[in-house]
């Protein structure tokens, strides 16, 4: 199945720039506290990234492969070594 090219437009929450930088909280505050603050931004990402994986289906990668490319890149900029995500 052939994608449509669709470019997202800059407010539409996809790029990497929509998802907020985390903040780390006051290291005064109670871990409760820490643990819910932890939770909401955990949240907003995985709402990020289900948007980006709902367009993707449907259009391809937002921006195109090259796009793509520069994200991970970005995210893992040495090439050819391990990376676990869940590890971090």
């Amino acid at each position: 199945m052939r994608r449509r090219s669709v470019n997202p437009s800059p407010d539409d929450g996809l790029s990497p720039s929509a998802l907020p930088a985390y903040v780390e909280p006051d290291p005064s505050l109670p871990l409760k506290e820490k643990i819910a603050h932890q939770e909401r931004w955990m949240k907003l990402r995985n709402d990020w990234e289900n948007r980006r994986a709902r367009y993707a289906e449907l259009h391809g990668w937002p921006g195109g492969d090259y796009a793509r490319h520069e994200e991970e890149m970005q995210a893992h900029p040495i090439p050819d070594a391990y990376f676990d995500p869940d590890s971090i």
